[in-house]
């Protein structure tokens, strides 16, 4: 009863305080301040994040860049290194143009296109392989695209070949019958049962197609003949001795590639004229030089359009590929194109020369 009966007693505060007002918040004045300094945080940080989340997008598209252009020339190389040759069949570089001809679709104006046969199959079977370059210029879209045709393609794209039931007896005529397929001025023996169907990969319903694509972004592509001394070998269209033709390099043609000792004037390699006493070199280059240039998925899309690829060459009227490199990459740079990627390498074929 006695804490019951108690009064309450409240302490005053001392009487200097008396008059002011008391608050536990933050007054508008330093909220404002307070929410100023965090949005001025906020924004450096967001640009900071900015920044690192494109160089990591940069980085990125370049490394695939990186690894895509060393696949690419890895699987060129190691298809073309057991490259075959004899009398019954073609190593070929052509413009690329005359894919589009029997239907190939988007072909790069300029570029070229490189056949041959190579036994890449089971066993060691025979294989025709190719490669040439392709672009939706609406899209920007640039891919390097394979050509892989079996022995057996049921739709007679593989190049014919001489019956093996014939074994070796087979005639004279035969064999001359045999030889005269292979053109020393076109790649028909290649061509020509080849069509738009073939080349048609966007059909999902199309089984009868033949190519494939390599990899995005290529946007230049040059193959060099080499001869047995390391020489670019001329260009065959640009002789004015052999039978006219269109092709950069035909292992059919008449000519005469040096061995270890130069010809009299110092030459490696020369075409001849064709007569009765001609016959058909059947020969592989020594070696394939082989360049690409790529460039990343960002950079390809900055809307500009790509410069067509353009070929240098040199007093031998062989391809200066050092210079055709060099003119492209600074007329990729001048139309917005920063940090091309160059690879290129030189691939010694086993039975070349």
């Amino acid at each position: 009863m006695g804490i019951m009966n108690r009064k309450l007693s409240i302490k005053m505060p001392p009487a200097e305080f008396e008059g002011r007002r008391y608050s536990s918040g933050f007054s508008l004045f330093e909220l404002l301040v307070s929410m100023t300094v965090l949005s001025v945080l906020l924004g450096f940080l967001l640009a900071a994040l900015t920044a690192v989340s494109s160089l990591y997008v940069h980085n990125d598209d370049t490394t695939r860049a990186e690894e895509k252009g060393r696949a690419v020339i890895e699987l060129v190389s190691r298809e073309v290194t057991p490259a075959v040759i004899d009398t019954r069949m073609q190593f070929v570089m052509l413009p690329g143009e005359e894919l589009t001809d029997v239907g190939a679709i988007n072909v790069v104006a300029n570029s070229p296109a490189m056949i041959w046969m190579a036994p890449l199959g089971p066993g060691g079977e025979l294989r025709c392989i190719g490669y040439f370059l392709t672009a939706d210029t609406d899209k920007n879209h640039y891919r390097l695209k394979r050509i892989y045709i079996k022995h057996d393609n049921p739709d007679n794209y593989f190049p014919n070949l001489v019956n093996l039931d014939e074994g070796t007896n087979v005639t004279k005529a035969r064999q001359k019958d045999l030889e005269s397929r292979t053109s020393p001025v076109d790649a028909d023996w290649f061509l020509e049962n080849w069509d738009a169907t073939a080349f048609d990969d966007i059909s999902a319903n199309n089984d009868q197609v033949i190519i494939s694509t390599v990899s995005d972004g290529v946007v230049a592509f040059w193959v060099q003949a080499l001869d047995t001394q390391g020489n670019p070998v001329p260009l065959l269209s640009q002789s004015d001795v052999h039978p006219a033709s269109s092709l950069i390099y035909n292992s059919a043609a008449y000519f005469y590639m040096a061995d270890e000792t130069s010809f009299d004037d110092g030459s490696t390699f020369v075409y001849l004229k064709q007569n009765r006493l001609s016959m058909k070199a059947n020969r592989l280059p020594a070696a394939i030089e082989l360049a690409i240039v790529m460039i990343s998925e960002d950079n390809l899309n900055n809307g500009a359009a790509i410069p067509p690829q353009e070929d240098v060459l040199n007093d031998a009227a062989a391809l200066d590929l050092d210079a055709s490199i060099q003119q492209y990459t600074e007329t990729l740079e001048s139309s917005g194109y920063t940090a091309p990627r160059i690879f290129r390498t030189t691939v010694k074929l086993i039975n070349g020369g």
